[in-house]
């Protein structure tokens, strides 16, 4: 009963913000052996997000959870002579757990690290004449890691690097002997990220 009362006090003294976070993604694409084209592999994401911030640990230290759900698009061109656009589109609810420091200050400091969960959206599935198949994930598993400053305790900057586990899509090829080569695709991306609380 006492430890049931000490969690409902604590969720009682979190503070919970609603805000909207919106950003730059620079793909790292793992394509196997395919040619890549290194100057666009750019995208966007946007969406609400949710921070929770939980009592102070010592004062100016505090720990936080972050909740977002954005839209996420990536692409990268394949291809040297006549380069063509991958590009994802998905739906990402990243969960973070937050280190703030200086907290209650005019700029706070934090780090966070956590789990992402992503979900494809309506991805072209025929991409290369090459490629026999070429099959995105329907869903996907990532973990961030990242830090940032909050300005003025409403005004969020992040700089974050998003790890898939497993493949964002899976690809068949067909050689020039006619044998068939599968392989696994990665979209990692580094991201900049701007938050706005209300």
């Amino acid at each position: 009963m006492t430890l049931v009362l000490a969690l409902w006090g604590t969720t009682a003294m979190a503070q919970v913000r609603l805000g909207v976070k919106g950003g730059y993604n620079y793909t790292n694409w793992e394509l196997g052996k395919l040619d890549l084209k290194g100057d666009d592999k750019n995208g966007f994401f946007i969406g609400p997000t949710l921070k929770i911030s939980l009592p102070a640990i010592t004062p100016g230290v505090g720990l936080g959870v972050n909740v977002s759900g954005l839209y996420d698009q990536r692409k990268v061109k394949v291809g040297e002579a006549d380069p063509v656009e991958i590009k994802t589109k998905m739906v990402a609810v990243p969960v973070n757990m937050q280190i703030d420091f200086l907290r209650g200050s005019s700029l706070e400091l934090f780090i966070y690290v956590g789990p992402e969960f992503d979900f494809s959206l309506d991805n072209d599935q025929h991409i290369l004449d090459s490629a026999r198949t070429w099959k995105f994930k329907d869903s996907a598993f990532s973990i961030n890691a990242g830090a940032g400053v909050l300005l003025l305790k409403c005004l969020q900057l992040s700089v974050n690097y998003n790890m898939v586990c497993g493949a964002t899509a899976e690809v068949t090829m067909e050689g020039v002997t006619n044998d068939m080569k599968s392989f696994k695709t990665r979209a990692n991306a580094g991201q900049l990220a701007l938050t706005v609380y209300f």
